[in-house]
């Protein structure tokens, strides 16, 4: 079988059952998708203020991509305010498929956090 055959065999297996010393080892996985890549093209659009909610105790974690794979970065206070720039696709949180990205005032910083914590969905500028 050619290398390319195998992998894409590989690719597919959710589940791989190995024996091993008369006892059966289950190991689990999941290939992370092609579009969980945490290097997304960002634009300085929008620049819209919006206000962080539902994101309650621990906060609205910002992230170096629009998915919850990438680093976390930092976390908002829920209440306080973010300048969005723009907008992109990511994983979905609770129904919310977008993700826009935002600087955070008082850190200095910037990074993608998920429109459904954010007020109005976030950034109206594609990315």
């Amino acid at each position: 079988m050619e290398l390319s055959s195998i992998r894409a065999v590989l690719s597919s297996i959710s589940i791989i059952g190995l024996m091993a010393a008369g006892a059966l080892v289950v190991t689990a996985f999941t290939a992370s998708p092609a579009s969980a890549n945490c290097s997304h093209y960002k634009r300085y659009a929008d620049g819209g203020q919006y206000q962080v909610i539902r994101a309650g105790s621990t906060g609205l974690a910002y992230r170096t991509g629009p998915h919850t794979g990438c680093a976390l970065l930092g976390r908002i206070v829920n209440g306080d305010y973010v300048t969005a720039w723009c907008w992109d696709y990511g994983d979905e949180i609770n129904g919310v498929p977008t993700w826009s990205y935002v600087s955070v005032p008082y850190f200095g910083d910037e990074g993608w956090v998920s429109d459904y914590y954010l007020a109005n969905q976030g950034a109206n500028t594609v990315c």
